[in-house]
């Protein structure tokens, strides 16, 4: 049979068309479908905090913040006795998996740094309760000011969260170690509030 010569094929192009009918079959055998191309990413497991600042919206008692050193206005009324005090915490905080918060106390309370022996008649720490609002959960430290020593809350998220984080810190009115409306010996009463967040 012959082909009119202007649809007569060359042999360049005969050889192009075989391989073009050839390449499905040997690349279904040989080689990864070429139309189809992975393209990966990776996000590694991270936790974010802050820096905290003072929520003054119903603060009650509050002094100064300097740094990340918290004074309270005045620890004690005219009676020596211990002032309410309350007053928010918050830090900017992101956790991209499932995380943790730890809040902990150094000290159980805030501790007289001076007074050592005050007499039964004068109290030398003051308890107080740290409240963790976060990811829809709020939970309560209590810190009672018993003994001087560390105490900690961990609160377990089985998400990611992305918000601000919140503690609230509440002295009630008289409230001392040596009992409800002792009034409390001179000196420097502190403590250290620690949070952290971490990957589960």
């Amino acid at each position: 049979m012959s082909i009119p010569g202007s649809f007569r094929p060359t042999p360049a192009a005969t050889l192009l068309a075989v391989v073009a009918l050839a390449a499905p079959a040997y690349g279904v055998a040989q080689t990864p479908d070429p139309s189809a191309i992975p393209v990966l990413g990776h996000v590694r497991d991270l936790c974010l905090l802050g820096e905290p600042q003072i929520r003054a919206a119903g603060a009650v008692n509050l002094g100064v913040m300097s740094g990340e050193t918290i004074t309270l206005a005045s620890l004690v009324d005219d009676a020596l006795q211990t002032r309410a005090t309350r007053f928010d915490i918050e830090m900017p905080a992101l956790c991209n998996t499932p995380h943790r918060v730890v809040v902990s106390s150094d000290n159980g309370g805030l501790w007289n740094a001076g007074a050592a022996v005050a007499g039964d008649d004068f109290g030398v720490a003051v308890p107080y309760t740290l409240t963790l609002d976060w990811s829809g959960r709020s939970l309560a430290l209590n810190a009672p000011a018993v003994t001087p020593a560390p105490i900690d809350m961990l609160v377990p998220v089985d998400q990611a969260a992305g918000d601000r984080l919140v503690l609230e810190f509440n002295i009630d009115a008289g409230a001392s170690n040596a009992g409800a409306n002792t009034p409390l010996a001179a000196g420097v009463y502190r403590d250290t509030v620690r949070v952290s967040l971490g990957v589960e």
